[in-house]
C-alpha cells in the first residue's frame, strides 16, 4: 500500500474582526501496489516488470509470458487496502496472500484461489476483504 498525503492551506476572512484564519486539512489517498509501480514507472523510476489480472486464464497467460521473456519466478501477490498479505487466509482455504511459483498453471490455479474470495489479515476486519485483482 502507498499512502500519499497532502496538506492545503486556505484562507477565510472573519467577518467579526476582519482578521484572517487558516488551518490545513490532510488528504490522504491510498493505492494498490500496482497502482503506486504504474506511477514510478510512468516517472521513469525502475520497478519490476509486472501484470495484473483479475482471472485464471490471464493469469496462466501473463505466467507464460513472463516466464519466456525475463522471469526466473513468479510472485502472485492479491491486491487489497492491507497489510500481511503474506500472513492472511482466504475463504477458499488458501494461505498467504503473496505466493510464489516457477509454474504458470500453478500461477492460474492460485489466482483462482484469491481472486473474488475474501483475503483475512490482521489489519482486515474480522470478515476480511474481496480480491479483485492480483
Amino acid at each position: 500500500i502507498l499512502r500519499l498525503c497532502y496538506s492545503t492551506t486556505r484562507y477565510n476572512p472573519s467577518i467579526c474582526t476582519g482578521a484572517g484564519t487558516s488551518y490545513q486539512s490532510r488528504r490522504c489517498i491510498s493505492l494498490h501496489e500496482y497502482q503506486s509501480k504504474k506511477i514510478l514507472n510512468e516517472n521513469n523510476l525502475n520497478v519490476q516488470r509486472f501484470q495484473v489480472v483479475d482471472n485464471p486464464q490471464d493469469a496462466k497467460r501473463a505466467g507464460e509470458e513472463l516466464m519466456k521473456t525475463i522471469a526466473k519466478e513468479l510472485v502472485i501477490k492479491a491486491q487489497v487496502l492491507a497489510g500481511g498479505r503474506g500472513k492472511g487466509t482466504f475463504d477458499s482455504g488458501l494461505k498467504g496472500g503473496v505466493r510464489l511459483t516457477k509454474d504458470p498453471v500453478e500461477c492460474g490455479n492460485l489466482v483462482k484461489q484469491m481472486v473474488k474470495h475474501r483475503l483475512v489479515t490482521k489489519q482486515t476486519p474480522p470478515e476480511g476483504v474481496e480480491v479483485q485483482k492480483v
